[in-house]
């Protein structure tokens, strides 16, 4: 029976009369506050679901449901959960996750082949039952965030059936030393038991444990002695199987020694020491020859890893953080060989590091390097040799000067970032010869001048230069044949755009917002359809020429903010796919062009016909808008924005049958609001009183549309 959604069910049937039930699905019936206890004797009911019934607070006192394998209560009201009968042996799963229940019934244990029982996130749930242990199939027990659950029961006979226990962000203070009996437990999750002070040391003897988490366990003082040195449990092996450790956060700890008393050399894959307070670690790390992933990320006290960070001597390492760590230089010597398995190494803010390994080169598997926010990197070494692995290299922020022509070594390079290398003066001229490009040089504010490029290419995709110091573009940009996107915002000194840029033939991008030196655009002397964003906002554009109408795959063009454009080019009405068009705060815009379908100019029989968004917001000296009469995207147009205008009337908007939205904010001199599409939902900067709006609205009430005010 499926009764999933019934949002207005408030009372359930008596169920003894449905002895034949297999399946009920109660799930989201919100108003459902009670299940009767004739439910709980249906026999042969085999799953039982009421998720989401948030207003559920009753359920049958007693269960005794011989066939149900699985019931599912989850993220309702409920507050205690029914007492168990002897004949329910066949439950499987039982998931009361972000319920109210405080306490379960003892005799939970009667559930003989329970697998899994979910409490995560019983905000209310303050124990566990005493006897859990009991339950001899129980293989997951979740109480993640429990967050009024203090104390773990004592285990006190072997519990080898259970394999994962999460107790993530519960309120734990300490373990039992008998925790040590969960024989074959193989994850332990108590992250963020931000109350938990200390460990058991029968916790080493857990020889099936693969994943043991405690990052942000931030009262963790000391990990315990190991009991295989003191000998008390006669354990020959020290959580042997270990493949994950994570103790994130531990910012109370003092040190890691511990790791040296553990035996899982051969398994553990992946060590997370990030953001703890070490200022050295021990030699130990060189054992751990499976080692994938080391993570020391905000370590801002860790100044070396011993002795040097090729003697880990692990072929296995995979990614290796350093993110934000007190290292001041790294040494790879002769042994580099021992890390050819390195495939990712982060060196994010550290502040300090002053060099890279001079054969860094030498890591074959090397794929992304990040450098970023290295203030007192100066140099990046050379690259005698092909090295075709690394595909990003990240030196942002860092204190670069130039890079040696043996950068275009880098045969495998995708992604290059040098942004707000503030000392940067010249990138080489071999880095145009690196395929499949993205370049970034955003924020060198001390980049003038680019190499010229001596031949085509077709590897540069993406190139930014956002904020440099460039005064102008060679006309050797034609040769970048495989550019798609040049970015060139805030470039304050760049006067001109070199007359060759229309022979990129790939180019759909092209941004030179707030190039405030910028007065003219190149003429585009043939057709150029690969272009779809010009952006030209806040430049010093005085005018386009007609050619502008060449631009056939125009989608998007924004010239807002141009306050010294003073006209438009007729052929800016056959931009037959221009879907945006932004001309707000053009100051000294004074007319728009005759509409060149009318003159038959250009042969162009459609007006804008993809327009959907037109804005002349703050184009103050524009005396009317009638061009919007001879525009043919009457299916199309979306928005309008008219605001902070002088016009005194408007012209008939009946036809723009998609208009949604039209902006008349601070148009102080408008009279009257004509005729409008229905549904347009028209904004007004002032409170009228209802004569001064019935006087305004008059010729459109007849399309009922919505007035927003906006009170100055």
């Amino acid at each position: 029976m499926n009764l999933r959604g019934c949002e207005s069910l408030a009372e359930l049937p008596d169920f003894s009369g449905m002895p034949n039930l297999k399946e009920l699905d109660l799930s989201d019936c919100t108003s459902l506050v009670k299940v009767p206890d004739s439910l709980g004797l249906l026999d042969k009911l085999v799953t039982l679901k009421v998720d989401h019934c948030r207003n559920l607070i009753m359920f049958p006192r007693k269960l005794n449901l011989k066939s149900v394998e699985i019931i599912s209560i989850r993220y309702c009201k409920l507050e205690e959960f029914s007492e168990v009968g002897e004949e329910m042996g066949s439950l499987i799963k039982l998931d009361l996750s972000g319920t109210c229940i405080k306490e379960l019934h003892p005799s939970i244990t009667r559930l003989i082949r329970l697998e899994k029982l979910d409490l995560a996130n019983n905000q209310n749930l303050t124990t566990l039952p005493y006897n859990i242990y009991e339950l001899h199939d129980l293989k997951t027990l979740d109480a993640r965030g429990c967050s009024k659950l203090a104390t773990f029961p004592k285990i006190p006979v072997k519990m080898d059936s259970l394999r994962q226990l999460f107790l993530k962000g519960s309120d734990i203070r300490e373990l039992d030393e008998s925790i040590g009996n969960l024989i074959g437990l193989e994850e332990l999750d108590l992250s963020y038991c931000k109350n938990l002070t200390t460990l058991p040391c029968s916790i080493y003897g857990l020889q099936n444990l693969r994943v043991l988490h405690l990052g942000e366990c931030s009262k963790l003082v000391r990990f315990p002695t190991n009991t295989k040195i003191l000998n008390v449990d006669g354990c020959s092996l020290s959580l042997p199987k270990l493949q994950a450790f994570s103790i994130a956060g531990c910012s109370l700890l003092s040190d890691c020694d511990f790791l040296m008393t553990l035996d899982c050399w051969e398994t553990l894959e992946a060590l997370d020491l990030s953001r703890n307070n070490f200022v050295r670690l021990p030699a130990c790390l060189t054992k751990f020859v499976n080692l994938g992933m080391l993570d020391l990320v905000g370590c801002w006290r860790l100044r070396g890893v011993p002795p040097r960070v090729a003697d880990l001597r692990v072929d296995s390492l995979r990614r290796f953080y350093l993110e934000g760590s007190d290292i001041r230089e790294l040494e790879l010597d002769e042994s580099i060989e021992d890390l050819i398995g390195l495939e990712k190494m982060d060196l994010w803010n550290c502040e300090n590091l002053t060099t890279l390994p001079y054969n860094i080169y030498e890591l074959h598997s090397l794929e992304s390097l990040e450098v970023i926010g290295c203030s007192k990197l100066a140099t990046f070494p050379k690259i005698p040799v092909k090295m075709d692995s690394l595909r990003q290299l990240s030196l942002k922020g860092s204190d670069i000067r130039e890079l040696d022509e043996s950068i275009g070594n880098l045969i495998g390079l995708e992604e290059l970032d040098l942004s707000y290398c503030k000392n940067l003066t010249t990138l080489p001229c071999s880095i145009y010869g690196l395929h499949n490009l993205k370049l970034y040089a955003s924020g060198c504010s001390k980049l003038v001048t680019l190499p010229k490029i001596p031949v085509k290419m077709d590897s540069l995709r993406r190139f930014s230069l956002e904020g440099s110091d460039i005064r102008e573009l060679d006309e050797s940009i034609e040769n970048l044949i495989g550019l798609e996107e040049l970015d060139l915002t805030d470039c304050k000194n760049l006067t001109t755009l070199p007359c060759s840029i229309y022979r990129l033939h790939n180019l759909k991008s092209l941004e030179a917002s707030g190039c405030s030196k910028l007065a003219t655009f190149p003429k585009i002397p043939v057709n150029m359809d690969s272009l779809r964003r010009l952006s030209l906002k806040g430049s010093d554009i005085r005018e386009l020429d007609e050619s502008i109408g060449n631009l056939i795959g125009l989608e998007e063009l924004d010239l807002s903010d141009c306050k010294n454009l003073t006209t438009l080019p007729c052929s800016i009405y056959g931009l037959q796919h221009l879907a945006w068009l932004y001309l707000d705060e053009c100051s000294k815009l004074v007319r728009f062009p005759t509409n060149t379908k009318i003159l038959n100019l250009d042969e162009c029989s459609l007006s804008l016909p993809k327009l959907q968004y037109l804005t002349i917001a703050g184009c103050s000296l524009l005396s009317d808008c009638d061009f919007l009469m001879t525009l043919d995207c009457w299916e199309t147009l979306k928005r309008l924005d008219l605001s902070r205008n002088n016009f005194v009337s408007l012209p008939g908007l009946t036809k723009f049958v998609k208009l949604g939205a039209l902006n008349l904010r601070d148009c102080k001199r408008l009279r009257g609001i004509p005729e409008l599409p229905p549904n347009v939902s028209i904004s007004l900067q002032f409170q009228p009183t209802v004569e001064q709006l019935t006087e305004l609205l008059r010729p459109s009430l007849s399309s009922k549309p919505t007035v927003a005010f906006f009170e100055l």
